[in-house]
């Protein structure tokens, strides 16, 4: 005959009603070879036919276990008396209706049997209400944007749109960073142009060069990008002559989607929306210079002011409303072109790396985003050109002046140190106190060694061994510290 011996828990519907229940009418031998894969003996298989872990299943069965009936399988009277009651249980409840089509433990009772399958319903066919949808047309995809239009937004987002980014990323993808300017309290003052009209905004104007106030010229300590326009014009700004002031110089990058502003349009307002704003925070750990922040920001305004230019070329603008610093940019009276004293690198120093902190939400934990500041501690202003200056407009971060912001500029004149006319420069190696680069350096003929103090204004004098000698004036020469016997440099 033709059949196979499986495990109870394999058996298939179609299987079931070729159970076979006379057991006893084979032998071992035939066992073992209806046995297929179980290395196991023929009275073992036997033995496992008899409590129900196994089956015999026949393509004509001699003595049938199973019949069905109203879609379920009963038991053959039959079979009660050739089977064993244990594999008549098993069989039994294999196949009772809330088993069928399972695999099921073993006889051993340690497992629980299957629910029950509840009876499969299908929903009710849903019917779809015929929509008149709106003809696509090709002229649509060249209406203007229906976002509002900003100042400045990244690049990051998709063209078109004007929404606030969601990530931390570099500033570099809103604006290409043109510069930090610096004056310190004890910088010489200049003398401005007097008399020239600042424009704060649309219809405002304000007169410049008041009692109480000195233009002290800006040193440029960072910043790469560049303007042949305004390269070639003196920086100063007007300020109390006892205070420090910093401002920071951006241009904000144009994506040609029509969703920033034009020049025109922001010659006629006096505020402007825009997705990214910085700010300027005092130094940290006593660094000299300040901390940036940036921040992605949504339905945030920023002020709008315009620069005026007089009958001498000079542009100058105030920063504020009122009492607030003017900066300039004044040619030299020769017209000549103005050197900037943009100190080299190599110490350090770079605004390169200011990072744009998203909007603190349920996507943005506080500890990725920085809380955005309040409306007034904001310092910050658009600076629009007069129409035919060919200068893009710049956005001005600043800081309120502080007196207590100590930042002199190394003297950069021929000789740098006219006290010391033979110190030439040096490689430098002196890291400045408190972070922010390397110290400026000098040597003379002797070996001396000369480091400028950025934050007294004056020059560290050592002896060729790296012994501190004292502190001086850069140009008297008169000692103003004494000498510390603590104080080595390395060589």
């Amino acid at each position: 005959m033709s059949g196979k011996i499986v495990s109870i828990e394999h058996v298939s519907l179609d299987e079931a009603l070729k159970i076979e229940g006379d057991i006893s009418s084979f032998s071992d031998d035939e066992l073992n070879r209806l046995s297929g894969t179980f290395a196991i003996s023929g009275s073992s298989i036997r033995s496992g036919l008899e409590n129900g872990d196994l089956v015999l299943i026949s393509d004509t069965p001699l003595s049938p276990v199973l019949f069905r009936s109203n879609k379920s399988f009963q038991l053959l009277p039959s079979s009660l008396h050739s089977l064993h009651p244990s594999a008549l249980n098993a069989i039994e409840r294999r196949f009772s209706d809330g088993n069928i089509g399972k695999v099921i433990g073993s006889s051993s009772g340690t497992l629980h049997p299957a629910l029950p399958i509840d009876t499969y319903e299908p929903e009710p066919i849903k019917q779809i209400k015929k929509t008149d949808y709106k003809q696509i047309k090709i002229s649509d995809n060249f209406l203007k944007p229906n976002y509002p239009k900003v100042f400045a937004k990244s690049c990051s987002q998709p063209f078109g749109n004007t929404q606030a980014c969601q990530k931390k990323e570099s500033i570099n993808n809103a604006f290409n960073f043109w510069g930090l300017f610096i004056s310190s309290a004890e910088a010489m003052p200049i003398a401005a142009i007097a008399g020239s009209e600042v424009t704060l905004s649309v219809g405002a104007t304000q007169t410049t060069s008041t009692n109480n106030k000195a233009a002290l010229e800006l040193t440029k300590v960072a910043g790469k990008f560049k303007d042949r326009a305004l390269d070639n014009l003196r920086f100063s700004v007007e300020t109390s002559p006892t205070m420090s002031f910093t401002v920071m110089l951006f241009k904000a990058l144009q994506f040609g989607d029509e969703t920033q502003y034009t020049e025109d349009e922001l010659r006629n307002t006096n505020k402007a929306q825009s997705r990214i704003r910085v700010q300027l925070v005092e130094p940290i750990d006593n660094n000299i210079y300040p901390s940036v922040r940036a921040y992605h920001v949504d339905d945030s305004q920023i002020p709008v002011r315009y620069v005026s230019k007089n009958e001498q070329g000079q542009y100058s603008v105030a920063l504020g409303a009122t009492n607030s610093p003017i900066i300039y940019w004044s040619p030299n009276k020769n017209g000549e072109p103005v050197p900037h004293t943009t100190p080299s690198h190599d110490d350090g120093i770079t605004f390169s790396d200011i990072w744009v902190t998203p909007l603190a939400d349920e996507v943005n934990t506080p500890s990725t985003s920085l809380p955005i500041p309040k409306d007034n501690d904001w310092q910050d202003a658009i600076l629009v050109f007069p129409i035919g200056s060919e200068i893009e407009p710049l956005y001005a971060v600043f800081n309120k002046p502080s007196s207590g912001l100590k930042f002199v500029p190394a003297p950069k004149g021929i000789p740098p140190l006219p006290a010391f006319p033979d110190a030439v420069k040096a490689k430098k190696k002196t890291p400045i106190q408190g972070g922010g680069g390397l110290r400026e350096r000098w040597k003379d003929k002797k070996g001396r060694i000369y480091e400028w103090d950025s934050q007294h204004g004056n020059v560290e004098v050592y002896s060729k061994q790296g012994k501190h000698i004292g502190e001086f004036n850069h140009i008297t020469g008169q000692q103003t510290k004494d000498a510390d016997p603590k104080r080595k440099i390395e060589k």
